[in-house]
Order: structure tokens, then C-alpha cells, then sequence
């Protein structure tokens, strides 16, 4: 199964989510049209009311969650079955989520309270803890840090590439 998965994965989760997308338009097109509506309405205009009785959506929502879990299951799996067959490797893949994770704590330690009038009033309107609101600045830091190592990574790797 290992072995199918890895010739043949790409082509296999491809699939399986043109079939998902096939699924939820298929029942999402047809509740449509079933309610009445054609594809140019603006659901949004019809009001609460109306939109919270078009449970044609739910099979999208319920699919893409079976996808997730999926996802994550085959991540957990791959990942143990990984660990096992090569160490070594596996070693500096712990490390390095390790790492990322120190880094976010660190980062989350460091996130500027949000001061703003606005994000006051968000905080208070959603009942955002300072404990959560850390955390959603440690997200934000680390994220911004990725992408500017991922940044400095491509041109440095491509200057190199171009001296070789």
C-alpha cells in the first residue's frame, strides 16, 4: 500500500477531490434549482432566514471534513511509518518541528497586546482572552517569519545556483 501511495498518491488525492467537487456540485446545483434559484441569485440578499433552510451546501461542508480527516490520517500514519523506516531523517524532522514550535512560543511571548479602538471592541465582541489573542499574534509572527525565511532562502539558493 506504501508503495502504490507513493507512485501513485498524487494522482490518487486528485482524483478523490475531483470526485468530492463533483458530489457537492452535483447536490449544491441541484438544492439550488429544487429551492428555486438559479445560479446568478445572491443567496446572501434572500436573508437569514432563507439561507439558513439551504442545507443542499452541508454535503460540501461534510465531505471537505472527511477530507481533513483523511489528511491528517494519512499524515499520522505516513509520518509514524517514516519515523520507522528511516530514522535518521526522521530525527532532523523532529528537531526541526521542534524548533518551529520554540520559535512560535517565543514569538507568542513576544506579540504586541493589540491596541487598537477596533481590535479592542473585536476582542470584547468575541470574547478573545489575552491567552487567545497570543496565540493568534505567535500564528501571525510566525507565519510573517516563514515566509521571510522562505524569501531569503529562494535568492540565496539562486545566486548560488548561479555561481555553480
Amino acid at each position: 500500500m506504501y508503495e502504490f501511495l507513493v507512485k501513485k498518491g498524487t494522482t490518487v488525492a486528485f482524483l478523490i477531490g475531483l470526485f468530492a467537487i463533483a458530489i457537492f456540485l452535483g447536490t449544491a446545483l441541484s438544492g439550488l434549482s429544487s429551492a428555486g434559484y438559479d445560479i446568478g441569485t445572491d443567496l446572501v440578499a434572500q436573508g437569514k432566514e432563507a439561507v439558513s433552510k439551504m442545507d443542499f451546501f452541508n454535503t460540501g461542508i461534510a465531505l471537505t471534513l472527511i477530507l481533513i480527516g483523511l489528511a491528517v490520517a494519512g499524515m499520522l500514519v505516513f509520518g509514524i511509518l517514516g519515523l520507522i523506516k528511516f530514522p535518521k531523517s526522521g530525527v532532523k524532522a523532529i528537531a526541526t518541528f521542534a524548533g518551529l514550535i520554540i520559535v512560535f512560543f517565543i514569538l507568542k511571548a513576544i506579540a504586541p497586546d493589540s491596541g487598537s479602538e477596533k481590535m479592542l471592541e473585536l476582542r470584547e465582541k468575541f470574547n478573545i482572552t489575552d491567552n487567545v489573542n497570543g496565540f493568534i499574534g505567535g500564528g501571525i509572527l510566525t507565519t510573517l517569519c516563514l515566509i521571510g525565511f522562505a524569501a531569503v532562502s529562494m535568492v540565496v539558493f539562486e545566486i548560488r545556483n548561479a555561481f555553480k
